[in-house]
């Protein structure tokens, strides 16, 4: 991943695309944490509300420090939309935190509302696509259920590209280099783990 001008074409090509990623990012290395590996441990009590309930999360945004529902962010809009106007999420550990938490209760409530284990991890390849891990037995079972729950896939894919961005600008600030490998693993219970190159970047465990 090249954090300079390609980083930020890329993120473009997210915020312009709605059921690619449902929000779009853009790069500042000034609102990321330092070290890529720390884990953020986040308590049952700061879990997002359950599906079906309204969920609000505060987000680092281009329009600054913004107060959304994750619903409506990660929701395709109803009519064409001015960019200017849209709060584009930027690639922060507080972002990744907030939907991290979010898309783990949201992926468990999935996972029990099908009776299908949880993949071990997934990935997402340079265009989007959910990769399953070989062998996974219920692979087709959660691809559908995913398929129809499009606001927790672009979640996901969210995610997915959050974490991508502010590992690899944290590698780049400490002169490493910033080709990184995102994984988002689950526990048994659907419980979500950001990882970046195996290092866990961010964990949702209860107490």
């Amino acid at each position: 991943m090249q954090i300079q001008a390609s980083a930020r074409q890329s993120l473009a090509r997210l915020a312009a695309t709605p059921p690619a990623s449902g929000a779009g990012v853009a790069a500042n290395a000034s609102t990321v944490a330092a070290d890529p590996a720390a884990i953020v441990r986040l308590s049952e009590a700061g879990r997002a509300k359950p599906a079906g309930e309204a969920a609000t999360a505060t987000f680092d945004t281009r329009q600054g420090e913004r107060t959304l529902d994750i619903d409506t962010l990660l929701s395709p809009p109803s009519a064409p939309v001015n960019l200017q106007d849209v709060p584009l999420l930027l690639p922060t550990q507080r972002n990744v935190e907030a939907l991290g938490r979010h898309a783990s209760a949201r992926v468990a409530a999935l996972l029990a509302e099908h009776g299908i284990d949880a993949p071990t991890q997934i990935r997402f390849d340079a265009a989007g696509q959910l990769q399953l891990p070989a062998g996974y037995a219920d692979a087709e079972a959660f691809t559908q259920a995913l398929d129809a729950d499009p606001v927790l896939a672009r979640e996901l894919r969210t995610v997915n590209a959050l974490a991508s961005h502010v590992a690899g600008i944290a590698r780049a600030a400490a002169g490493q280099p910033t080709e990184t490998q995102i994984a988002l693993q689950f526990g048994a219970a659907g419980q979500l783990i950001v990882t970046a190159d195996g290092a866990p970047l961010l964990r949702a465990e209860s107490t």
